[in-house]
């Protein structure tokens, strides 16, 4: 396995949450803005976590700790492509949902373009794309998700 950094930003939870959030993040060994000498105490909402030396993969259950143990927390986390692999992406909106998918170095989501014309093909008679999208295909872009996030990331100026 190959190292790659883990980017992390939690933009929202309440307060019990956000303790949780924070140890979650300690003991995945997530550092304010990776390295930064001003750590704050408790969770900056809105603020980079990360580190150089997650090895591949951890970021799934960096992501599964936060569902399940901080399930108000509203976040986005990637790691890195590697020489490889793929980036990893996951962003969580509570009562919307997850998604999870490839990404790039900037922590951009993308589409598996065969993934998605398999998808496309398989469609029954009929189906419009208007209304894949508005179904099956919402769910697999994480449309939903993404389009909640983004008031969080405006807040945060992401």
């Amino acid at each position: 396995m190959a190292e790659s950094p883990l980017q992390v930003y939690i933009y929202a939870a309440d307060a019990t949450d956000q303790k949780t959030a924070l140890q979650i993040l300690s003991e995945a060994g997530l550092e304010f803005g990776f390295d930064r000498t001003d750590t704050p105490a408790t969770l900056a909402l809105g603020e980079l976590y990360g580190t150089y030396e997650e090895w591949d993969g951890q970021w799934a259950e960096v992501a599964r700790r936060l569902i399940e143990r901080a399930p108000s927390a509203v976040f986005e986390l990637w790691q890195d492509p590697s020489e490889d692999r793929d980036g990893s992406y996951v962003a969580h909106v509570p009562a919307v949902g997850t998604v999870e998918t490839g990404c790039d170095l900037n922590g951009i989501p993308h589409v598996n373009l065969p993934e998605l014309l398999d998808r496309l093909s398989a469609l029954p008679e009929g189906t419009t794309v208007a209304d894949w999208l508005s179904g099956d295909g919402s769910a697999f872009l994480g449309s939903a998700v993404l389009h909640a996030l983004q008031p969080y990331k405006a807040v945060a100026g992401r």
